[in-house]
């Protein structure tokens, strides 16, 4: 089974990226890089440029993440991605967010079946003989399951070369439940009913821990890939040492002793992950307040991994995250770090 690193906007760029394949060298088939606002401008804006140039992306498979809405924004932004090699674009029918969702992009698209149609027709001509692959990451609807079967029938009706889907609604967000009847519906219909499958299928849904992975490969053996996010933030490195033969993952085995259940987390390099992160941060980003930012954002969901690691020190690392959280320069920041880092060491003695 494939492992793919979602994308989340304003977190997994070139920086974490390069981190992330430095660290856990081979244990992600594909990097999907944070959405790229289609327009018929006639060029990447700065920051979307810098993260999907190829040598900041060296050694990484890279699939650019398109929002748009209207198929002439989406071929402008797809010619300029072709110029630097691309030759698969993902298109984000998904993103919840309300400023996202009310101007009819993202998840918000879902809703408008005509339009979506129109545009789909429109990607997926252009797309035809040009030797550029398109794949979708969906939810299932926006506020009703019963949007589900619609939509997915849409779907099969264009060539679609790999369809991920996040099993909830727009309404549920992130945070309700995990719709899985949806997916099965979806599986049993892409998977099941044909030999070949025209589509490859990926699920993508709060996969934080290694036996997550295996129920999946079990219930949905003809499955080929897994999509994870917030997962690989909260414990980096968790998949490592996960085996995956000819596309399958393997059972249980007395050789390989089973999958993990506890200590996801890699001790000996949380805190390289971090550091290159921090570091890479810093050579590129102007001024200690940007910096800052962006690392205050990514410990939102180390914290989890680090916990684990710390132990039974929690009263003393619930302290020091708290002044972490209120660090305004790079130099009080380094001194939190230092602490939490002797924390660890302590801890593990």
């Amino acid at each position: 089974m494939n492992i793919y690193f979602a994308p989340l906007e304003g977190i997994t760029g070139f920086v974490l990226r390069n981190a992330y394949e430095s660290c856990f060298p081979g244990t992600i088939d594909r990097y999907f890089a944070p959405f790229i606002a289609a327009s018929c401008r006639k060029k990447l804006a700065a920051r979307d440029l810098r993260d999907v140039l190829p040598e900041n992306n060296t050694g990484i498979c890279l699939i650019p993440q398109l929002l748009a809405n209207k198929g002439e924004d989406f071929i402008s932004t797809a010619q300029m991605l072709q110029q630097f090699g691309y030759r698969e674009l993902n298109l984000n029918l998904g993103c919840p967010s309300a400023t996202v969702v009310t101007k009819k992009r993202g998840a918000g698209l879902l809703a408008e079946p005509e339009l979506l149609k129109a545009f789909l027709t429109e990607c997926y001509d252009w797309a035809e003989g040009k030797d550029v692959k398109i794949s979708i990451k969906t939810r299932i609807g926006m506020e009703e399951e019963t949007e589900w079967e619609n939509l997915l029938s849409l779907y099969e009706s264009f060539p679609v070369s790999e369809l991920i889907i996040h099993p909830r609604l727009r309404e549920d967000y992130y945070q309700g439940r995990i719709r899985e009847e949806a997916f099965a519906q979806a599986y049993r219909k892409i998977c099941t009913e044909h030999e070949q499958p025209a589509v490859q299928l990926c699920y993508n849904g709060d996969i934080v821990r290694k036996e997550q992975i295996q129920k999946l490969a079990d219930a949905y053996p003809k499955m080929p890939a897994v999509m994870i996010g917030r997962g690989f933030l909260m414990r980096p490195g968790f998949t490592e040492g996960l085996l995956r033969q000819n596309g399958e993952m393997p059972g249980e085995t007395a050789e390989t002793g089973g999958l993990e259940t506890e200590k996801d987390v890699n001790k000996d390099k949380f805190w390289i992950f971090h550091d290159r992160i921090y570091e890479g941060y810093r050579a590129y980003l102007q001024g200690d307040k940007p910096v800052l930012f962006k690392m205050k954002e990514l410990w939102s969901y180390l914290q989890v991994g680090f916990n684990e690691i710390a132990g039974e020190s929690k009263p003393k690392t619930d302290k020091l995250m708290k002044q972490l959280r209120k660090c305004n320069t790079c130099a009080d920041y380094d001194s939190v770090i230092r602490q939490l880092k002797l924390l660890c060491r302590q801890n593990l003695k």
